[in-house]
C-alpha cells in the first residue's frame, strides 16, 4: 500500500553564493497553517504570526528567507513571494533594490523560480488537494512602503 502523502515538506535551495551565500528554504504544507507548523518545528524563534487570510508569505529567520505555501499555490503567488525573497536578498546585502539593478532582481527572481518551483510542483502533483472547499478570491494588501516581507 502507497504511503499517505506528507502534509509539510522543506526544500532548501542550494546556496547563492554571488549574493553573500544568501539562503532561501521553502515550506509546503497541505494547507498554510500546516506550512507554519513545521517551520515553526524547524525555526522556535520565528517571531512572525499566521495571517489565516494569506495565501503564501515570506518570512525572514536565521539569515534565511523562508517562503510558506500552501499545497493549491498556483504559479502566479509564488512568483509573487519569489519576488519577496528577490527583494530580502538585496536589502539584507545592504544592496539597493532599484531600476540600475533592475537585471540582477530578474536574475535573481529566475533563480528561486528555477530552484524552487519544480519540487514545489512536483509535491503539489504527488497527490490531489484534500479540501473540497472552493477557494476564496485573492485579496491582497498593499505592501508596505518598507519594513517586513509579506
Amino acid at each position: 500500500p502507497a504511503s499517505a502523502p506528507a502534509r509539510a515538506m522543506r526544500f532548501d535551495l542550494p546556496v547563492l553564493d554571488i549574493f553573500g551565500s544568501a539562503r532561501c528554504t521553502v515550506v509546503a504544507g497541505e494547507t498554510l497553517a500546516d506550512a507554519w507548523a513545521l517551520a515553526r518545528a524547524a525555526w522556535p524563534n520565528i517571531d512572525k504570526s499566521h495571517d489565516p487570510g494569506d495565501e503564501a508569505c515570506t518570512i525572514e529567520v536565521d539569515d534565511r528567507a523562508v517562503v510558506l505555501v500552501a499545497r493549491d499555490v498556483d504559479v502566479a503567488t509564488f512568483a509573487h513571494e519569489a519576488l519577496h525573497v528577490a527583494a530580502w536578498v538585496l536589502r539584507s546585502r545592504d544592496m539597493p533594490f532599484s531600476y540600475e539593478n533592475e537585471e540582477g532582481v530578474a536574475y535573481l527572481l529566475g533563480w528561486v523560480m528555477r530552484h524552487a518551483w519544480p519540487p514545489v510542483a512536483a509535491w503539489r502533483a504527488a497527490a490531489p488537494v484534500t479540501t473540497s472547499a472552493p477557494r476564496r478570491p485573492r485579496a491582497r494588501r498593499a505592501p508596505p512602503a518598507a519594513g517586513p516581507l509579506s
